[in-house]
Order: C-alpha cells, then structure tokens, then sequence
C-alpha cells in the first residue's frame, strides 16, 4: 500500500483520535508508523504531517501526535507508507504470524514415531487428499471427499466471518425508511441503500426477506458502493441466500449506476441455500461498482440476505444477524425521512423564506434534495401561513438537517416553524 484515501474522517483539535466514515483501516493494512495527513479537493496534503500510533478498528486511529488543526468532520485525507511495505511494524507483524503458525507444530512434535509414518508428495508435489484424511487422527488437518476440512477442526479465528461491505443486507428485518411493502417504479430506491431498475418487475418486502419478481417484465434490485477504488484488483465474493426461485446476482462497474453494461463477474441462483460466486474487481474499473439481484421475466426468487466480502470463501452462513440499530445510522447518511407534522422551530428569516433545523442522527454524505413529500410554515399557535411554499433547499446537513423554506410571497412572520405536510417529507442524498 502506497497509499489510502477511502472514506472520510473526522478529527479534533488537541486529541490523537481519528474516526473514519466508510473505512478499512485494518482490511487494508494501515500500520504504526504510516504517515497522515489531510488533503485538499485535489488530494494533496494539507497542513501538518502525522505518524500513525496504533490502529484499533476499520474506522478508528490513533495518532502519535495530537492533532493541530481546525475540528471538523467527513475531510478527505490520506494515508502514506513513506517506507515501502517493509516497515518494522509490518516486519514485525510478518515475523509474528509465521511464528503463530510454527508454533503449534512445534507444541505437537515428540520422539514417537508418527503413526502413518511422514507423507510422501506425489509427482505433481502435492500430498494426497487420502493421506491426509487416514491421518486427521494425529492431529493433522482431515479433509472430506470434497477436500474441505471439517468446522470442528479449524481455528476459530478461521471460523470467523469477514466484513460485510453492503448495507442493509439482512432481508428478514431491513431498514425501510420509506416504509412501502412493494416497489416498482424504476430507477428508484426502495428499502434503504437498494434501488430497482423495471422492465414491469417489482420487489416486494416478507417476514422472511425479500422476493424479486419479474412476473411483469425483467428487474435488477441493486445496490451501488461507493469505495470502488478500494476494490481495485480485489478478489471478493458475492453471496446470496435463497429462500426459493431461481435468478442471478452479480457485479457491474461504471460512472453510470443506471447502465448495466460493464458486469465483471454473475452467477445463476436457483432453489434454497447459499449461493456465491468469486469475482476480481477490474484495476481500471472507475465510478462506482454495483451489486445486483436480477430475475428475467417470468423469473422470481425470495431472498433473505446477501454479502459482499474480500477473499475467495463466503462467510455468510457464519454472519450474525445485522445490527439494526447501526444500520439505521449508516441508511441515515443517504436518507433521512420526517413523518407528517415533524417540525422545526425558526432559526433565521427572510421575508420570503424561513429557516429551521430538523434533528439528525448521521450526517449526510452529500447535499440531500427533496425526494418527496412538502412542508408548510405555521406560527407557533400551530396556524398555518397562508404564503405558499415554493421550494426546500438544504444548506447544511451535518450536525442536523438545515433547511430553508422558499415561499412564493412574504410570509410576514417573525418567528414560527416549519411543519411536514401529507405523506411526510423524504430527503435523499442516495447515490
């Protein structure tokens, strides 16, 4: 690793804590002894220069200096190996896992002969599946017919399932923000983080997941990441469990989330089980990459849960159930929803415009817009204006949601707030 930029951060002036928001800082290897720096738009580093201390999560470090600079949160940054992958931690750390592995081996040996006596590798230099399974009994790992070995006799750590990098990916209990059991307009979001693209299908939220149907004409429930660049010439795997039915799932790369074009790896689901598939991102893939679910049509399949991780093997039937309550905070930096009468008193006005803060528990990744839904600004008897609200624009969104009511005529009022209307108001700042 030359270097990593992925995601954003937040500092404060004065702690050595950095907090990262769409990070990997372990997955990729951010060591002590790394350099950190904020960058401008143009990545290039501003300010002062920081060496790494200690790295304790994918989304949380510590600096050996305290950060001088101005607080602030979602800064781009970047982090620098000034030294090549050879540093003394990264040395260390190498040093450290062989000794882990020979270690055992060195526990188990004693004088008495090895029952089995010592294998012999065959022509092409590798050991026969055979003699490794007639001699699991000496402590030696044991493969099955299909040449795995079984769960009991492996570590736990290599029991333990991997990151999962989508979100709201447990179908049986998902963040559904907008709140319909059926979608079916193309082009638009759904439950949190997944849109469709229809040719007549429609997705429909069960008990037990979710079922993609293509009865009416062909469908993609996708969902777009947005750290491509850190998949690069990744090797991941794309899992799926299947409740019933039969489809496909896949990757596809683009600039364009909409266009379909560029798929770098698919599979066919069909029946119950876990399904997966092993995919290596291009290395001059760009914009973003999308995983989908897809039925032709006349297809459907019900699906309770995917994962997307790094490696070869899927770890899905090994993964927990999502934390909800943390996905809420993750669905919540694309959208936020305020159900009918939400209100937020005035904070500034014009004559023709009222400003007010709606709470926020995330801050948005980006300037949300108006999906849906329309507010009304009222005295703070509860009496609504008779001005008429002409538009909602947003002109801050971290640390709560600041919003400016536009209105076709002078309201004037001198203090009020504005109220959701109807069906409540949702705001996106989705991909």
């Amino acid at each position: 690793m030359a270097s990593y930029r992925q995601g954003t951060v937040t500092v404060t002036q004065g702690s050595k804590i950095v907090t990262g928001v769409d990070t990997a800082f372990n997955v990729v290897g951010i060591y002590a002894g790394d350099i950190f720096s904020l960058v401008d738009g143009n990545n290039i580093p501003t300010g002062s220069l920081y060496e790494v201390a200690s790295v304790e999560s994918d989304t949380k470090l510590t600096l050996l200096q305290a950060y001088q600079g101005t607080s602030g949160s979602a800064k781009n940054y970047v982090i620098m190996n000034m030294a090549g992958n050879q540093t003394t931690p990264r040395f260390s750390a190498k040093v450290s896992n062989l000794l882990g592995e020979i270690q055992p081996i060195a526990d188990g040996l004693s004088e008495d002969a090895i029952p089995g006596g010592i294998p012999q590798a065959g022509s092409d230099g590798k050991l026969a599946r055979d003699w490794l399974t007639i001699n699991a009994a000496n402590g030696l790992l044991g493969l099955d017919s299909s040449g795995k070995a079984a769960a009991a006799q492996l570590p736990e750590a290599a029991l333990a399932p991997r990151e999962n990098l989508l979100h709201n990916w447990d179908f049986r209990n998902p963040v559904n923000q907008r709140g319909a059991s059926e979608y079916s307009t193309t082009r638009k979001y759904t439950i949190d983080r997944w849109f469709i693209i229809s040719g007549g299908g429609k997705v429909t939220k069960g008990a037990s997941g979710i079922t993609v149907n293509g009865s009416g004409g062909a469908i993609y429930f996708v969902q777009p990441l947005e750290f491509l660049t850190g998949l690069k010439g990744q090797k991941v795997t794309l899992s799926a469990e299947l409740i019933s039915g039969s489809g496909r799932m896949g990757i596809y790369t683009g600039s364009d989330i909409f266009s379909i074009t560029n798929v770098t790896g698919s599979t066919k689901l069909s029946g119950a089980g876990i399904a997966y598939v092993n995919i290596t991102i291009p290395a001059d893939a760009s914009g973003y990459a999308c995983v989908y679910l897809a039925c032709n049509s006349g297809e459907s399949m019900a699906v309770s849960r995917v994962k997307l991780e790094i490696g070869r093997e899927s770890s899905l039937e090994n993964s927990a159930p999502m934390d909800y309550g943390k996905e809420v905070a993750v669905c919540k930096r694309y959208c936020v929803v305020f159900a009918t009468d939400a209100r937020a008193r005035m904070v500034s006005y014009g004559s023709s415009y009222m400003d007010a803060v709606f709470p926020s528990v995330a801050t948005m990744r980006a300037s949300p817009s108006v999906e849906s839904g329309s507010v009304v600004l009222c005295n703070l008897s509860g009496s609504e204006n008779a001005a008429t609200v002409s538009s909602i624009g947003f002109y801050g969104y971290s640390n709560g949601i600041w919003m400016r009511a536009n209105t076709e005529s002078a309201h004037g009022m001198t203090d009020g707030f504005i109220k959701t209307k109807g069906g409540g108001l949702i705001i996106s700042a989705d991909i």
